[in-house]
């Protein structure tokens, strides 16, 4: 299975700051070069340095969690030579894949195991300008024993490449032997003169997974929305960004009638709406919540987009089931979520959206009279519990199957967020699935947005978690999905995460190791 690939962009911040975190690892203080025999190859021993700040366009060189600091002619051994490079630190890990940084041909490379091994002396561009990879790996994977090959498969002298293909793996070799896995990374004119690396670095794009992100909720929510629908599209559902009781019914909504959502501000109507709206051309808003949750005077603005209705009511319970009797007719199958927990729910909608049903909420041990309500109205209904018995107790399980309108309760439980939407996906999706979205689990705002999207393409959202990465990657498989798009910005779903999925999609089986 190959992803498509994707490099996102990673503006400029205005100031430059040290990405050094306090007590981090210190970098190899050693930076001369070791040639193929092992013996010490000149380096710059009290040569000029360049230090006008330069912008070369490059791809980020490691993929995965790292620091860095401008360390860029820094002096090494009583200033006898200087540090023409800066270190990439990766928090004690081996393993994480180096990729070029630019399109160009492999000029030079140290093949020797032990001290001599691994790194690339140039990756030359067709401008002229190369990047030096040093301290690559030099391990058997799990150990220190030297033993090791940096260098991914038919990386060698006069290979060409391209930017953000891979080209080896993160390592202490040379002089870093005894300090900190890094990679220590230059790059150099078409005259041999190193720049400083660091403006480049922050400035870098990133090897990605496709990415539906804007740099808030709001934006992200209109980048996916804009990503999945043309003008003039039936309905644009608002409801606020802030806060995801109102917002949860929703998701359930609107992936079912393929309609986008996009978020507000409880008491201001953000650009980024604004400016979604404007190229959607709805023929109908509709606001879901409370004035609360969506303030009268955002309704009110929502009129210069199109005519605007609201659904709401006193608490997340009635909104739901509101929404539910507004826009289902007689549903044959409802899904039934945790009123307070939004990972249930926002798995719950994507599910609900698929099979073109409702979500309404519940408390966990209290069966709301709202959803009673609703319920009692349908006439040989299937219900399917989304969460486990803390979130949802037998107790109301069995009051929902002593309903007469009721033909069957079913119950899809896990634990973490994570869990559960490989749950909710496991009991939906079938193999063959050929796109999934993930999204942090951590927040409602961007797995909500998407799920109108996920509804659209019938595919499921997964939420992603620290411990959860190994479990995602596999459900993935299952699918046999080959098209995987996150949502949200790096903030949100950090390159880390995705690194087991980027991995596959490369062939990299290299693992990671402390």
């Amino acid at each position: 299975m190959i992803f498509k690939k994707f490099l996102l962009i990673v503006a400029l911040a205005g100031t430059l700051v040290t990405l050094v975190p306090s007590g981090g690892a210190r970098a190899s203080e050693d930076d001369r070069y070791w040639s193929e025999d092992g013996t010490v190859a000149a380096g710059l021993f009290g040569a000029e340095l360049l230090t006008e700040p330069e912008i070369y366009p490059i791809v980020f060189p490691v993929v995965g969690k790292t620091y860095f600091s401008d360390t860029f002619g820094a002096c090494r051994d009583g200033c006898s030579r200087r540090h023409i490079g800066n270190d990439i630190m990766t928090y004690g890990v081996k393993g994480l894949p180096i990729v070029a940084a630019h399109d160009g041909v492999v000029e030079t490379t140290s093949v020797g195991l032990g001290r001599g091994c691994c790194h690339i002396w140039g990756l030359v561009a067709d401008d002229g300008y190369e990047t030096w990879y040093i301290h690559m790996n030099n391990d058997t994977p799990g150990t220190d024993d030297g033993n090791g090959w940096g260098f991914a498969p038919g990386i060698e002298e006069g290979v060409r490449v391209e930017a953000g293909q891979l080209i080896g793996w993160v390592g202490d070799s040379g002089n870093a032997e005894w300090v900190a896995p890094q990679l220590h990374f230059e790059i150099r004119r078409p005259d041999g003169t190193p720049i400083d690396p660091y403006p480049s670095l922050l400035a870098a794009t990133h090897v990605d997974l496709p990415r539906l992100a804007g740099a808030t909720r709001f934006d992200t929510a209109a980048e996916i929305a804009l990503d999945g629908y043309n003008a003039g599209v039936e309905k644009v559902f608002v409801t606020t960004g802030r806060a995801f009781p109102d917002a949860l019914a929703a998701g359930a909504i609107a992936a079912a009638g393929e309609y986008p959502i996009l978020l507000t501000e409880p008491a201001k109507l953000p650009r980024a709406t604004k400016d979604a709206l404007a190229a959607l051309q709805p023929e109908a808003i509709v606001v879901l919540g409370g004035p609360v949750a969506v303030a009268d005077g955002v309704a009110a603005d929502l009129q210069a987009y199109g005519p605007v209705t609201r659904l709401g009511g006193t608490n997340r319970y009635e909104t739901a089931t509101l929404a539910a009797s507004e826009l289902f007719d007689d549903p044959g199958v409802v899904y039934l979520a945790y009123g307070y927990s939004y990972p249930e729910a926002v798995s719950a909608a994507v599910a609900a959206g698929n099979v073109a049903g409702p979500l309404i909420l519940t408390d966990d041990n209290h069966f709301t009279g709202y959803a009673r309500s609703y319920l009692a109205s349908l006439s040989d209904v299937e219900v399917i519990i989304v969460g486990d018995t803390d979130a949802v107790t037998p107790n109301v399980e069995d009051a929902v199957g002593s309903l007469e309108s009721v033909s069957s309760v079913t119950r899809i439980a896990a634990g973490t967020a994570s869990e559960t939407s490989i749950a909710v996906s496991e009991a939906t999706f079938p193999s063959g699935t050929g796109l999934v979205y993930l999204a942090t689990g951590g927040d409602y705002a961007d797995a909500l947005a998407g799920a109108s999207l996920a509804g659209k393409n019938k595919a499921p959202v997964l939420l992603l978690s620290d411990d959860g990465l190994a479990a995602v990657d596999a459900e993935i498989v299952r699918l046999g999905a080959d098209d995987v798009t996150v949502l949200g910005g790096p903030e949100a779903v950090g390159y880390e995460w995705i690194l087991p999925m980027w991995n596959r999609s490369v062939g990299n089986t290299m693992p990671t190791w402390k």
